[in-house]
């Protein structure tokens, strides 16, 4: 499966919708578990940690080995190069009106780098699990 043919209905709906929730959600905090997990890792208790969550929370404790099942929010990915942006640009692009965002390469979709229902699991470069 390539990232071309990925089921992305409607994006400019998606940045729409998500301009809105952006700032609640870049302003999210570790809580004590994700600090928790931060120090276990730094004694060298875990090889790492493994997550659903796509909200990058586990990074900004301190966890050094991070392995995210669905991705993260906190990138996006060009559905035809694969290229990766920081979310935090894509969504400045959004809210000036270029809605969706397009990579500066080749001029592609972008989309969050996670899993959406009925999406297959990406990694970087195109590469499809």
């Amino acid at each position: 499966m390539t990232l071309r043919s990925i089921n992305l209905v409607d994006p400019t709906r998606y940045y729409s919708y998500s301009l809105e929730l952006y700032p609640t959600r870049r302003s999210a905090k570790p809580n004590p578990a994700h600090y928790l997990l931060a120090e276990l890792d730094r004694k060298g208790f875990l090889k790492g940690v493994i997550t659903q969550n796509v909200d990058g929370l586990h990074q900004d404790a301190g966890s050094k080995n991070i392995y995210e099942l669905h991705g993260s929010l906190r990138q996006a990915i060009c559905l035809e190069c694969g290229l990766l942006y920081a979310m935090d640009e894509v969504m400045k692009r959004a809210g000036n009106g270029e809605n969706p965002p397009l990579c500066r390469e080749c001029e592609g979709v972008l989309k969050p780098n996670a899993v959406f229902l009925g999406n297959c699991s990406l990694k970087a470069r195109g590469q499809s699990l």
